[in-house]
């Protein structure tokens, strides 16, 4: 088969990753959140993800896959040319925004411009209670009241119970 690596349509970057704005050694250079991330299926991906996958003593010595799977980007980007992109806070937003960029909250809460991001994960928030809370007040909360999270877990899963529970774009 065919390497789509060297495909000229093919997009420029093997993994794209939202950025988690520490800029500490650990996650140095390329400042990766792995909370929520994108990854083609090229050989130099699939390669890194058998490196992550098979890191298991790393992960557990750091307490952290994210340690563990920025080191391997480094080495996976120097020694194999694998292609990374991190992207724009504007678009793909972490909670590093919600604590430290006031002035982008204000204006995404008030203001609430176009585009809106099309992610927001909720890194640098201590708990799932707070991350939920923090969602509905930004307006970046997308499932009705009645849909708990248990609801969602016991249902049946069809696209029309999901329908139900998600709230479209019309009505944010």
């Amino acid at each position: 088969e065919e390497d789509k690596d060297d495909d000229d349509d093919a997009p420029p970057f093997d993994m794209y990753f939202q950025n988690d704005g520490a800029r500490s050694q650990r996650y140095s250079p390329f400042s990766a959140n792995t909370g929520f991330y994108y990854m083609r299926s090229t050989p130099k991906a699939r390669l890194l993800m058998h490196d992550l996958l098979h890191s298991y003593n790393l992960i557990s010595m750091y307490h952290s896959h994210q340690h563990v799977l920025c080191q391997l980007l480094v080495e996976h980007y120097s020694k194999h040319g694998l292609r990374v992109k991190i992207l724009g806070h504007d678009l793909f937003s972490i909670g590093q925004q919600y604590h430290r960029k006031k002035d982008f909250m204000k204006a995404l809460i008030y203001d609430r411009p176009e585009p809106r991001p099309y992610i927001f994960h909720w890194s640098w928030t201590a708990g799932k209670g707070e991350k939920l809370a923090y969602s509905r007040e930004t307006g970046m909360w997308y499932l009705r009241d009645e849909c708990s999270e248990e609801r969602i877990r016991s249902s049946d899963s069809t696209e029309s119970s999901l329908r139900r529970c998600c709230i479209p774009l019309a009505e944010q």
